[in-house]
């Protein structure tokens, strides 16, 4: 398992997957060359995947490798 399944899985809004991968011991605070998974889920507006991502222990105040929180990425596309 690599931080690119996790993020995958959220790129492609697989819940299930994500709850299977965390459950397994994913890192939340996986990250491609884009951005961090958490910033994904918020890009996407994908409410679940935020809270699984949350409660599996993703920081909400790091920032991903472009130095955008997730509440900025989440406010860039007004699903603050």
């Amino acid at each position: 398992m690599s931080q690119i399944d996790l993020v995958a899985a959220i790129l492609a809004r697989d819940h299930a997957r994500v709850a299977a991968l965390l459950k397994a011991g994913a890192d939340p605070e996986a990250a491609d060359a884009d951005s961090s998974a958490l910033c994904h889920a918020c890009f996407d507006g994908d409410k679940r995947l935020v809270a699984a991502l949350l409660g599996a222990g993703a920081d909400p105040a790091r920032p991903d490798g472009r130095g955008f929180l997730p509440i900025h990425v989440a406010a860039s596309k007004d699903r603050s």
